[in-house]
């Protein structure tokens, strides 16, 4: 890597962290958690694509498809696209929600439609999930080190780090939307306005998706037929499942507004699992028998030019960083409102509960360090992170369209399905989302069935 390329890379990391500290220089808890709820579609569109279009979709599944072919990808875009047209269905009801009942997590939800037990193993299901998220960002971090060795990368990595608890911890979520739009912009710049025309000239154009592999336009490939359709068929809710998601539509101005978010969102993500595609091929045809995990990374430092990799570099950096701060506002949130403002300080003031917020969010960003130590696998952790939450749809889903369903039923789906869940994945890995999606859906529909009890639309 040459001068130039550190040069661009630090300059960025440099520019982000002074302007996040200025956005959110002046808080208050509505702020740091939900930005205030005044934001209008531009900014929530650009910061949805630089959240989702993360870690998952960029270096996740170039390796995925360097592997197996168009499967990861193919099953991808299917989930993505039914479930945004899921999330738009539910938009405006999340909304309402959030307003009437000033919310700020997922849990909020829950407690006001079932009870505090619902949200505390709700909340549990999403902590252990977005921390699995954390140790793959981390990851992620590390692979492009592990790649650009030098102690120049090394130092601007450890500064991306440190500078994004830092300025994720003082300003919250408020400067996290504000930089998710600097981190889309570098986003489209560099991987998908250069990447993409740079990657189809110098890789043959067209002609890279012929003379594949044998198996690698075999949409099952990856995880074969089951895997395939019980991942589309039980994985689409999990986008309405994403607490970023409610997050953003919390932050959105009006009901109107939080559609538009998910309609642009759906629209705009095609382009990047595009990259994701045509690199991962790339790899496989130009650089075989190596770590699929490293396959973008490796892709991007053989074929770019000095000044174009560095930026490329910047907008890799950026779509983890993007992904980072929102896991760690996240976390942070569920902690903050789900147990220490609901079980630990319920008549705390707004500035005790922002400086006990910032110390959380801290302490979440060290263990979510160490954790990540522990999973070494990038795709797996990918998968094994949506997984984790999946057991949550029928609660969610039930909650806000059937009256009869009950605080017992959603209780038990939650607990028993993720029982269920980490219980088999030891011996089944990536299937266990099966029985335990099963098992939760079964579950919530018997019990509701088995009561005559009805409660009122929260967002009605």
């Amino acid at each position: 890597m040459q001068t130039i390329d550190l040069v661009i890379i630090f300059a960025y990391l440099i520019g982000l962290f002074i302007f996040a500290i200025y956005i959110g220089r002046k808080s208050n808890l509505d702020n740091y958690l939900v930005a205030g709820r005044k934001f209008k579609t531009i900014f929530l569109v650009f910061t949805t694509l630089s959240t989702m279009v993360g870690l998952s979709t960029v270096i996740a599944a170039a390796s995925a498809t360097y592997s197996s072919g168009i499967s990861f990808i193919a099953m991808a875009t299917c989930l993505i696209m039914t479930g945004y047209v899921l999330v738009f269905l539910f938009a405006k009801k999340i909304k309402i929600f959030g307003d009437k009942f000033k919310a700020h997590t997922m849990g909020d939800f829950l407690a006001v439609r079932y009870s505090q037990r619902a949200r505390v193993v709700g909340s549990i299901a999403i902590i252990i999930s977005y921390f699995i998220f954390f140790a793959g960002l981390l990851l992620g971090l590390s692979q492009i080190f592990q790649i650009f060795s030098g102690t120049g990368l090394f130092w601007s990595l450890v500064f991306a780090m440190l500078g994004v608890i830092i300025y994720t911890t003082i300003s919250g979520i408020k400067s996290d939307f504000y930089t998710d739009i600097i981190h889309f912009i570098v986003m489209m710049i560099a991987l998908v306005i250069i990447m993409i025309p740079i990657m189809l000239i110098k890789t043959g154009g067209w002609a890279l998706f012929s003379n594949l592999p044998n198996g690698f336009t075999n949409i099952y490939n990856f995880g074969g037929a089951g895997f395939f359709w019980f991942g589309i068929l039980l994985g689409f809710p999990v986008f309405l499942l994403y607490m970023e998601i409610w997050q953003r539509i919390y932050a959105s101005n009006n009901p109107k507004t939080a559609r538009k978010i998910i309609a642009w969102s759906a629209a705009l993500t095609i382009p990047f699992l595009l990259i994701a595609l045509i690199v991962g091929l790339a790899a496989r045809k130009f650089l075989p028998n190596i770590n699929p995990d490293y396959s973008f990374l490796l892709v991007i430092k053989t074929f770019l030019p000095a000044g174009l990799l560095g930026l490329a570099i910047a907008g890799l950096i950026a779509t983890i960083l993007s992904t980072l701060n929102t896991t760690i506002m996240v976390i942070s949130a569920i902690f903050t409102k789900d147990f220490y403002m609901t079980f630990i300080n319920k008549h705390a003031s707004d500035k005790k509960y922002l400086r006990v917020g910032r110390i959380i969010t801290l302490c979440v960003s060290v263990v979510g360090i160490s954790i990540a130590f522990l999973f070494p696998n990038l795709v797996e952790l990918a998968v094994a992170a949506n997984e984790g939450l999946i057991v949550l749809a029928p609660a969610i889903i039930g909650g806000f369209i059937w009256k009869r369903a009950n605080e017992k039923a959603a209780f038990y789906s939650i607990l028993i399905g993720l029982i269920i869940l980490w219980g088999s994945y030891a011996f089944i890995g990536k299937y266990s989302f099966i029985p335990a999606c099963i098992a939760s859906l079964i579950l919530y529909i018997a019990i509701s069935l088995s009561s005559n009890q009805q409660h009122n639309n929260p967002s009605g």
